[in-house]
């Protein structure tokens, strides 16, 4: 995947693709994060945004060293995303 602009996140790389979400090691100006965004396919369904979106709030309100930051909510039309702390090493599918 050659970089690819998302409002003012450049994507690098997609780091994984869930079910209903792809995540891309991002970059904004000198930092580094990681960014979540739905699937195509569900953008338009009203519950699966709540879903997300409250997601977005709780994982916001956690904070544990085993669990990544997450540092925004946004909306780059007619997509939405959250941002989080990005953790260079191996994904879990390597591990177990």
């Amino acid at each position: 995947m050659s970089p690819e602009q998302f409002g003012n996140y450049t994507l690098l790389r997609r780091l994984g693709r869930g079910g209903m979400a792809h995540v891309y090691r991002a970059q904004r100006g000198s930092e580094e994060m990681a960014l979540k965004r739905p699937l195509v396919s569900f953008i338009e369904e009203p519950q699966f945004r709540e879903r997300f979106l409250r997601e977005a709030e709780i994982g916001r309100a956690l904070h544990h060293p085993n669990i990544v930051d997450l540092y925004a909510l946004g909306e780059e039309r007619p997509n939405f995303y959250i941002v989080m702390e990005y953790v260079d090493g191996p994904n879990l599918r390597t591990l177990c």
